[in-house]
């Protein structure tokens, strides 16, 4: 028995007002894909800051002849690079200053997702390590 053809005009009498019901269960979908991209790129945009303020610490402490003025080298270096953007940032160094020796930072800060309390805050860590002069004054004796 051959298909009975609907008659010309009905088709679209039935699918008359989909196009409003799609937008409207698509509408959430869309924005939640949005926010997401918005949280993700401020998550990598603080990443790419906490590691190049890390290296940039880790660097700074490497080439100071104490520990303690390592230590307030690295704070200062690692907080001037990283925008407000890091939220309540800390500086941890681990400093071997002996030649040939390491430094090695840890960067931590949160980044806020301001506007979208649903998705909280992230931590973002990064750690870089810059090796001390082998060749250093008096290390060759």
């Amino acid at each position: 028995m051959p298909p009975v053809a609907e008659a010309p005009g009905r088709a679209q009498a039935r699918d008359r007002g989909s196009a409003p019901i799609e937008i409207v269960l698509l509408a959430p979908v869309l924005v939640l894909m949005i926010m997401l991209a918005v949280v993700g790129g401020r998550a990598a945009s603080v990443q790419i800051e906490a590691d190049a303020a890390a290296a940039a610490a880790a660097r700074a402490a490497s080439l100071q002849r104490d520990s303690a003025t390592a230590a307030s080298e690295a704070e200062r270096t690692a907080l001037a690079s990283l925008s407000r953007r890091c939220g309540s940032p800390q500086v941890d160094i681990d400093a071997d200053l002996t030649p040939g020796g390491t430094v090695t930072v840890t960067v931590t800060c949160t980044v806020d997702t301001t506007g979208m309390p649903s998705f909280g805050t992230r931590t973002i860590t990064a750690t870089a390590a810059s090796p001390v002069d082998a060749w250093r004054a008096g290390s060759w004796s």
